[in-house]
């Protein structure tokens, strides 16, 4: 009777043993689980108010490229027939109204008419853009393709010229 004592007692000491054992991994699995969960959580979390500001700030750019087309489409309704002082508080409102464009031309037969702000950028007034290599392969381009181009910012004459979005 004394041997199968024994034999009880170590083997449930080496059952209790493992019980305890199996009872610990059971609970690391779970606190590591739940950690990575946590974690994945946190990352989505991130990843998802990041995106939010992307598409908010790619909502932004893409009014002002809707603003720039509503230019252009008054521009064509004018069909030649434009005058100055309309143009230019068109010009002036656009303006106002971005946060992205820091500067507005128009340049009729590809000579830079127009122009918003003046202040600081007088050199450009009178530009023929045939004259700028910079920028004249770029809207030959978009006359050729009938497509919006953007080019620059840019150095010319001795000046800064912003970046251009040029139509047709």
């Amino acid at each position: 009777f004394n041997s199968i004592k024994q034999v009880f007692v170590t083997n449930s000491s080496i059952i209790l043993t493992l019980v305890f054992f199996v009872a610990c991994l059971g609970i690391s699995e779970v606190t590591i689980t739940s950690f990575n969960q946590q974690q994945n959580n946190k990352s989505w979390q991130a990843a998802d108010i990041k995106a939010k500001e992307i598409i908010a700030l790619l909502n932004l750019k893409l009014s002002e490229i809707y603003k720039v087309n509503i230019l252009n489409t008054y521009i064509v309704t004018l069909n030649g027939k434009v005058q100055p002082a309309e143009i230019e508080a068109f010009l002036a409102s656009l303006y106002k109204e971005s946060r992205y464009i820091s500067t507005v031309s128009i340049a009729p037969n590809n000579k830079i008419t127009y122009l918003y702000p003046l202040a600081g950028n007088e050199k450009t007034l009178g530009l023929h853009y045939k004259d700028n290599l910079a920028q004249w392969p770029v809207l030959e381009h978009a006359i050729q393709e009938h497509t919006a181009s953007l080019a620059g910012p840019l150095q010319f004459l001795g000046f800064h010229l912003p970046s251009a979005c040029f139509f047709k």
